[in-house]
């Protein structure tokens, strides 16, 4: 599941006066090239409401900046069909923003995606996009090259 598919859903209108979905199940993680200097690993994950209604779907970006810490990677960034309105108009994008971040923390997504990691390496997988990968102990124009490549 990419941006694309939860982006190209039908949008669901929720009046803000209504509890929002906080039932979700775990769709997709991917694990791309980080870019990001601090970030050891990035991806994007998908996340899907399971309770009775219309289907709501949850994307974003994490990284993992340390051993063991996920983060959202763009707080602002959560894609999602998702509409919250208030009185029949859609609420101020800062409005929606912190409703959704709300969902998202309320979900156990840090430890899916460190699971997802783990899975992984054992399996000795590279991520898909890796064929040079940045360590954390490299100066930040250093370039190793992924293992097994």
């Amino acid at each position: 599941m990419y941006r694309w598919s939860t982006l190209a859903l039908p949008q669901v209108e929720w009046p803000t006066c209504l509890v929002p979905p906080t039932r979700f199940r775990h769709l997709h993680t991917t694990v791309d090239e980080p870019e990001l200097p601090r970030a050891r690993e990035v991806g994007y994950t998908t996340w899907q409401s399971i309770e009775a209604g219309p289907m709501v779907r949850l994307g974003w970006d994490w990284a993992l900046i340390d051993d063991g810490i996920v983060v959202l990677a763009d707080p602002l960034g959560i894609n999602s069909n998702l509409c919250f309105l208030q009185e029949q108009q859609p609420v101020h994008a800062s409005r929606a923003a912190a409703q959704l971040n709300a969902i998202v923390h309320a979900l156990p997504w840090q430890a899916t995606i460190l699971k997802a990691l783990r899975r992984l390496r054992s399996d000795g997988a590279q991520p898909p996009a890796a064929s040079a990968r940045r360590r954390r102990d490299d100066g930040p124009d250093r370039l190793q090259p992924a293992a097994g490549r």
